[in-house]
């Protein structure tokens, strides 16, 4: 639908506004999201154009469209678009790679606004190569939803908090309250291809 590699249950493996310097930023389990991230003493900064409904991506050698998102998805609708951003700093396990990870919000449903989810949003973990000439996303992973029984420990949207993430091995893991059929209260780490989760 959108041109990413989506990650559902069926195919996964037994902002508030920061200062745009350099400088590193605390390491948080309970994670916000930033619009601006480092690598190699290059900044990079991520915002959401509304009226192309686009992420856009700026750094010193430019901005460039990340992705073009369906209107009838457009996160805006359902006051999503201000939780798209990138990682704290020391949740960065990839810049060995030229990788930064952010995050991005979808609309659930792209109907008329009624029936269950019409409010929702489906959140998605991103990779993104900046070594690349273009930058480009490398996988998406669903990691919150509306409309599949997948959900975030320790989610707060008053307070702009994505959740409980931690830094293991090199690692991103993520702390669920609940992922699909999941018993108790499942722990998953990003996959070594960064294309899906490990539980």
């Amino acid at each position: 639908m959108l041109g990413m590699s989506l990650i559902f249950c069926d195919t996964v493996a037994a902002a508030p506004q920061a200062s745009t310097n350099c400088k590193d930023q605390k390491f948080e389990e309970l994670v916000r999201v930033y619009p601006s991230a480092c690598f190699n003493g290059s900044l990079y900064q991520i915002r959401y154009n509304q009226k192309s409904t686009s992420i856009l991506l700026k750094s010193e050698r430019g901005e460039v469209v990340l992705q073009r998102i369906p209107r009838k998805y457009d996160p805006s609708l359902v006051g999503a678009d201000g939780f798209i951003g990138f990682l704290p700093n020391a949740m960065q396990a990839y810049k060995d790679k030229g990788v930064l990870a952010f995050v991005s919000f979808i609309r659930t449903k792209g109907g008329n606004g009624s029936g269950q989810c019409s409010a929702g949003a489906e959140i998605f973990l991103n990779f993104l190569d900046v070594r690349a000439a273009a930058p480009k996303i490398l996988s998406s992973i669903l990691i919150d939803s509306c409309n599949r029984p997948i959900e975030l420990m320790d989610r707060n949207s008053s307070t702009k908090t994505l959740g409980k993430l931690s830094v293991v091995n090199k690692r991103i893991t993520l702390h669920f309250l609940s992922y699909c059929e999941g018993e108790g209260y499942p722990i998953a780490t990003v996959s070594a291809d960064l294309k899906q989760l490990e539980f």
